[in-house]
């Protein structure tokens, strides 16, 4: 992860000689104001500080999650050590250095919540979403989407209910299976007319051998391969990691990273892609509870079965994945949805709003400006307590009425005594009841405000 290949130890060794005065004093001052700063963190040593001639070694080492740092130094006539020293957040992503990402970077993705680089991992029985959902797994040599990315104007409901389709109009998919006991192969769609291919290697420096279009890639840790398509454009990159071999893939021009050790599989996608995934690695939308959504739209309980709806039904697929794959097509299916509740105003709450008055207005400083809500009006006819269907222009009761015009309104009229009494005293409280479904067995002609006034 990017986390894990932060570099956190550092080491300088500089050497000199010939060094003018200003030079020493300047550097002295330097270290007088750290350890001023410093002074409870620092401890020295100036009685024997076994240190060559003409030499300075520094260590940086930072501590669990880039919390502290400790920072020690050996010269010619003094030895000191700052340690756990606290970090502030920003301060930390912008000086601890990574092999790919900018100071800029990471500081974005300290203040993104690791969201700038959202990462999908895939090993041998666990895989982790890109909303940061670990579940267990178990491919066997069935091929599984591991991401699928699809066009927003594409990404409903019925363009994901087929896996087997056309893939035209997505941007990427890659699948992903097991081969042997704990390796993986993956394949890649880029596009129309790109497909890569990574093979396991058992021999040789690099983890895997990779192929594009059919055409095998060149690469080692010093030397890097590329491919473009029919239009010179470049698709991707290939290169190996010099600690291991692991194959990296950069998708130049689809904002995606790859790699690959044999056992595991990441996926680094762009920002760009939030909302518009499928697959294994979830939908990538920040939510980490439908994440288990299949191609039929449907939030599964089952992380086995999750994983199974995305088994892709072709001669790959294994009688264990198959059985999976149906328990998951006739498992409960839980869409999501979207519930649109009331939402009470401040004036169907009948919240008082005052307009601020103008000294300079005197009718603004003989009267205040309240502004009228919206209430069920409530009258009495016939024995009965009758409710307006649709809620009127009420003044607070610490307001006056002013203004006042007939209104003809609709009325829904209760007979219960308690249900009715228990309506109009919530009413009274602020409350706006629903009455507009209900018949109307009422009709009156009733005055009601425009404005209020304190």
């Amino acid at each position: 992860t990017a986390s894990a290949t932060k570099q956190d130890q550092y080491k300088y060794t500089i050497q000199f000689e010939r060094v003018p005065e200003s030079v020493k004093n300047a550097t002295y001052k330097a270290y007088a104001l750290a350890r001023h700063f410093g002074y409870a963190y620092v401890s020295e040593n100036i009685i024997n500080p076994n240190s060559k001639q003409g030499q300075v070694d520094i260590e940086v080492n930072f501590g669990k999650d880039l919390q502290s740092v400790n920072v020690s130094m050996v010269a010619p006539v003094i030895s000191a050590a700052f340690e756990n020293i606290p970090l502030n957040p920003y301060v930390a992503a912008a000086i601890a250095s990574h092999p790919e990402y900018t100071a800029a970077s990471r500081v974005g993705y300290y203040l993104l919540q690791g969201q700038q680089y959202p990462t999908c991992v895939i090993d041998k029985t666990k895989a982790v979403t890109f909303d940061n959902n670990t579940y267990s797994l178990n491919l066997d040599q069935s091929w599984h989407v591991m991401a699928l990315s699809m066009p927003k104007e594409h990404y409903d409901s019925n363009s994901a209910s087929s896996i087997s389709g056309s893939f035209e109009d997505q941007v990427f998919y890659i699948a992903v299976r097991q081969v042997g006991s704990d390796k993986r192969e993956i394949k890649m769609e880029l596009g129309k007319q790109s497909t890569v291919e990574i093979l396991a290697q058992r021999d040789g420096q690099n983890a895997g051998t990779v192929k594009f279009n059919g055409k095998k890639a060149n690469f080692d840790a010093k030397t890097s391969d590329t491919f473009q398509d029919e239009d010179g454009n470049t698709v991707i990159q290939v290169m190996a990691l010099p600690s291991d071999g692991t194959v990296r893939i950069v998708g130049v021009r689809h904002g995606i990273e790859l790699l690959y050790d044999g056992l595991r599989v990441q996926l680094q996608v762009s920002n760009s892609y939030r909302g518009q995934m499928n697959g294994l690695c979830g939908n990538y939308d920040g939510e980490t509870v439908n994440d288990f959504t299949s191609p039929k739209n449907c939030i599964l309980r089952n992380p086995y079965e999750f994983a199974a709806s995305y088994a892709i039904p072709d001669q790959s697929l294994t009688s264990h994945a198959k059985e999976l794959r149906q328990r998951a097509e006739h498992a409960d299916c839980y869409k999501q949805t979207v519930m649109l509740g009331d939402v009470i105003s401040e004036n169907e709450a009948g919240r008082q709003w005052k307009r601020p008055s103008k000294s300079n207005n005197p009718h603004n400083r003989n009267s205040a400006y309240s502004a009228p809500a919206l209430r069920v009006k409530v009258v009495h006819a016939n024995g009965q307590t009758c409710f307006s269907k649709r809620p009127q222009l009420a003044c607070p009761s610490q307001s006056q009425e002013a203004n006042t015009t007939s209104k003809n309104l609709e009325f829904h009229c209760v007979s219960d005594a308690t249900a009715a009494q228990r309506w109009e005293d919530q009413i009274k409280k602020g409350a706006s009841p629903d009455f507009s479904r209900k018949p109307t067995n009422y009709q009156a002609s009733v005055k009601v405000p425009s404005r209020c006034n304190a």
